[in-house]
């Protein structure tokens, strides 16, 4: 996240949070325009990470809190009730983002550690460099990590997503969503190295020590793309947290 994001998404809920306690010592304009341009810039990180209800959400915000022309005719109490939901729709979206965030980065190092350094070299460790320069890097799009056999020459990419529990789509079945677009990227990688890709899952428990595993090679979630991966069709692939990765 840009520190211009940060900037103005702190000044919006101070400005929210003196609003909602009935503290006139700030302009009701910059206050709407403030809390304007970061649901604006909020808009654009859910559109980035494809967060479709967040995306509503600041759309919404946006819409409300447009310094042009006023959307809804609130009495003072009703915009004070608004400003608390939306305080708190903005804390939950941080902490979700940046819970998210560090999270992945867990599981990538727990993953790491099933690789030891007398077998295994890390060619490389993909480190999302697009938030932190606030444009697109291309090897952000590549699977976290590259691995090399210090015997064989063996080279392998691993896409690691860890989940604290599986999603239970509309009929009732329990899975993990894959994203069609992550999909094809880690395919375009794996054809572009000519390197396999299999993709770690990691559910349970914490990052550093989850419940489960399942190691999958990249084409047999091919079906799957932009769906949700039975938890039944994992379990072929569930490996023990307990020994090396056996790839």
């Amino acid at each position: 996240m840009s520190p211009a994001t940060k900037i103005f998404s702190i000044l919006a809920v101070v400005f929210l949070t003196t609003l909602s306690l009935g503290i006139n010592a700030v302009s009701l304009q910059v206050a709407r325009f403030t809390v304007f341009i970061s649901a604006i810039y909020l808009f654009v990180i859910s559109l980035r990470t494809r967060e479709r209800l967040w995306t509503a959400f600041f759309i919404a915000v946006t819409v409300i809190f447009n310094p042009i022309k006023e959307i809804l005719s609130l009495s003072r109490n009703q915009w004070r009730v608004l400003d608390l939901l939306i305080i708190a729709g903005v804390a939950l979206f941080f902490y979700r983002y940046y819970d998210g965030y560090r999270k992945g980065s867990s599981f990538e190092r727990f993953i790491s550690s099933l690789f030891p350094e007398n077998e295994w070299v890390i060619e490389d460790w993909t480190k999302d460099k697009s938030k932190r320069l606030r444009r697109q890097v291309e090897s952000d799009k590549n699977p976290d990590l590259t691995v090399r056999n210090i015997k064989t020459g063996r080279r392998v990419a691993i896409e690691c997503k860890f989940r604290s529990r599986p999603w239970i789509n509309k009929f009732g079945i329990a899975g993990i969503a894959w994203n069609a677009y992550s999909h094809d990227s880690y395919k375009y990688y794996g054809d572009k190295e000519d390197v396999p890709v299999k993709v770690v899952f990691g559910l349970g428990g914490n990052p550093k020590s989850p419940e489960r595993i399942f190691l999958v090679p990249l084409e047999k979630l091919e079906e799957f793309k932009g769906k949700n991966i039975p938890l039944k069709y994992l379990e072929n692939f569930e490996k023990s947290i307990k020994s090396q990765l056996a790839l």
